[in-house]
């Protein structure tokens, strides 16, 4: 399982954006994100990007669709949007460890 941030969620569905690809790609099955990711990603798309409430609306319902939608885990692995293009967090919210993951060459 790979959990989302907003940040992710935002990038994956606004098609001009660089990591749009990178992105979009990410969103699956075995990915999972937060009511509260949604409303975050919500908040910067209709804020600061300017996207209509309705178009923001059907974009990350379109996302909801194709992933799981889940309360913050304990244990979850993190694609967050300032890491490395590939990389990944590792993070046991018990015990706040956290480990970053490259990708392999």
């Amino acid at each position: 399982m790979i959990y989302l941030d907003s940040g992710v969620l935002i990038r994956a569905v606004l098609k001009h954006h660089p990591a749009y690809k990178a992105c979009s790609i990410l969103i699956h099955r075995d990915a999972v994100s937060s009511t509260h990711s949604l409303a975050e990603a919500f908040n910067t798309l209709t804020s600061h990007f300017q996207v209509a409430n309705s178009d923001a609306a059907l974009a990350l319902a379109s996302l909801r669709d194709r992933m799981e939608l889940e309360p913050i885990l304990l244990r979850i692995t993190c694609a967050c949007s300032g890491t490395p293009e590939g990389a990944v967090f590792r993070v046991d919210l018990s015990t706040m460890l956290y480990t970053l993951m490259l990708p392999e060459d």
